[in-house]
């Protein structure tokens, strides 16, 4: 190296750059996961109760998937003697269903879009970006 010349070390900037996907993908499985559990409780306040309140408690969730490709499901299945009373209310009650897994869903998915990159920025910040 000449007298005027002068070094930069990258490494690091390179180690943390590298680790970046998995810092998103973590944020993003935070987010997912939160917006999964807001979700489900908004589908079981819609929910009819029933006469034994099933219908509302067994709305489940699940989170598929892993790194960069996540997908969040809501269902809703309660079995009465081989009739699925949770397709039933949903799907086909009143002529079209009462759809209230897809509506909540509906009314609040550019909310929970929003807090989903609100949780993979504040994942990068904790890891110094």
């Amino acid at each position: 190296m000449s007298k005027d010349g002068f070094f930069i070390d990258l490494s690091s900037f390179i180690r943390q750059l590298n680790a970046t996907p998995a810092m998103i993908a973590r944020g993003a499985r935070n987010g997912m996961q939160d917006a999964l559990n807001e979700w489900q409780a908004e589908a079981r306040d819609e929910a009819p109760i029933g006469p034994t309140g099933s219908l509302r408690r067994e709305i489940e969730q699940e989170l598929k998937g892993s790194g960069l490709n996540i997908e969040g499901e809501m269902s809703n299945n309660v079995y009465n003697e081989g009739f699925n009373y949770a397709y039933w209310q949903h799907e086909v009650r009143g002529g079209s269903g009462l759809k209230y897994i897809d509506n909540t869903a509906e009314e609040s998915k550019e909310k929970w879009l929003n807090q989903i990159k609100d949780d993979i920025k504040a994942e990068l910040r904790r890891s110094g970006w």
